[in-house]
């Protein structure tokens, strides 16, 4: 069964609840906190929040990296920086 839950629950997984298991790109909270219930389970799959396509995301990326440059340029914060120690 493939399904849009409008809110995924974590018991939404387990037995009995009519899902074999669950395949997330988009948690609440975001990012998944490293100790979160959805990583320990071995029937959910947790990608990252992506959909985009080559045609929508090259134009995105590119202003990003645009945008980022002027930012470091001037001393300014970057946007959309990663933090290997949350796990993302």
């Amino acid at each position: 069964m493939v399904r849009r839950f409008p809110r995924f629950q974590p018991d939404d997984a387990g037995a009995g609840a009519g899902a074999a298991g669950a395949a997330l790109d988009v948690t609440d909270p975001e990012p998944l906190p490293s100790h979160h219930v959805l990583w320990s389970l071995d029937n959910c799959i947790i990608t990252p929040h992506v959909g985009n396509t080559p045609e929508m995301a090259v134009p995105l990326l590119a202003e990003r990296i645009r945008f980022n440059v002027a930012q470091f340029v001037h001393g300014d914060p970057l946007v959309g920086t990663v933090d290997p120690n949350s796990g993302y």
